[in-house]
């Protein structure tokens, strides 16, 4: 017997953050079927991180157990697939992406380990060399006698004189549990991205609706710098995805470049109602904050002498500078609309 994975994929009618592991039960000989599978999720290092159940697969197949020594069995066993469902808790699912962002795995792809055990039923019996001998007369009418007859494979003339045996004893069945062995499973970083991570909860961020300003009535100057700005927050959530926590970081600095030193976005700002001392302490706010962000940038200090040390970024840094940013362009937004017509 061989178990061949097929897929995984995300159950979406679940209230759980649930995956569904398909594979495939093939070579099933006709003299042992599989009965009850165990299986367990395990992450790349090895650690437990669910169980499987098979309470999701189909229920349409039959399997056959023959008995040995005949060359008129039943039918041969079919392939078929079996599905099973894990359950993900927050501690797996911060695991799985704590190890795929460790910096010694260069892929970023997601890889399954599991452990599987089949209970097996394989049966004792056997077809005994039983055939039919030229007849005589018993009570005056013609009788067959029943003889034995060593042979490899036996296939009896009627279909009533199936002798079966235990192979010399009265066990009939066997039950053995066994360990199969199953390949890792491999999930692509893309894949993972495209098709996971917000199931599962994973790099989600905070999304707001921005007012695009007006060309109108706005500078130039004001909408490029906007725009940019815009497409610098598209790119850090493209960065959230591939897990690249430091480059989110450096995708998200031109939106201070462009908004710490800009004549027209304090205009905004007191036109909106602030007054020179509030801009000036949102502006200290926003220098410092883009002083914060370029340490894991920059290779110098601020010196320009002294050797800036190689920064180590993480999830919570890069959801830092995340929620800044998007609070920054979302207070030009709002003061945006209440400039427009």
């Amino acid at each position: 017997m061989e178990i061949v994975f097929k897929s995984v994929k995300t159950n979406k009618n679940s209230i759980e953050k649930e995956l569904l592991f398909t594979f495939e039960v093939n070579k099933i000989k006709d003299t042992y079927i599989p009965l009850r599978f165990w299986a367990e999720l395990y992450s790349e290092d090895n650690k437990k991180i669910g169980n499987l159940f098979d309470n999701n697969s189909p229920r349409n197949y039959n399997l056959n157990v023959n008995a040995a020594g005949t060359t008129n069995g039943g039918p041969r066993n079919l392939d078929f697939e079996i599905t099973f469902s894990c359950y993900l808790g927050e501690k797996a699912i911060n695991h799985i992406e704590k190890y795929r962002l460790n910096e010694k795995n260069q892929t970023k792809d997601i890889v399954f380990k599991i452990k599987m055990e089949v209970l097996i039923q394989r049966t004792n019996i056997t077809v005994s060399n039983l055939h039919l001998a030229p007849g005589e007369l018993l009570y005056g009418k013609e009788a067959s006698k029943v003889i034995y007859r060593q042979e490899q494979y036996n296939n009896p003339t009627l279909y009533d004189a199936w002798f079966l045996s235990g192979q010399g004893s009265p066990n009939i069945f066997t039950y053995t549990r066994a360990s199969q062995d199953i390949p890792d499973i491999k999930i692509d970083l893309m894949t993972w991205v495209n098709n996971f991570t917000k199931y599962l909860g994973i790099g989600e961020v905070l999304v707001l609706e921005l007012i695009q300003p007006d060309k109108t009535v706005f500078s130039k100057d004001i909408v490029e710098r906007y725009e940019k700005a815009q497409a610098a927050l598209v790119e850090m959530k493209k960065q959230f995805g591939y897990g690249e926590w430091k480059q989110a970081i450096i995708a998200i600095r031109p939106v201070f470049e462009l908004f710490k030193n800009f004549d027209d976005f304090k205009q905004l700002l007191i036109d909106g109602g602030y007054t020179e001392s509030t801009y000036i302490a949102l502006k200290k706010s926003i220098d410092g904050y883009f002083g914060l962000i370029s340490k894991f940038y920059h290779g110098l200090e601020e010196n320009k002498v002294d050797v800036n040390p190689d920064i180590q970024a993480y999830t919570e840094d890069a959801y830092f500078a995340y929620s800044y940013s998007v609070s920054l362009m979302n207070i030009i937004s709002q003061k945006i609309k209440r400039k427009l017509p």
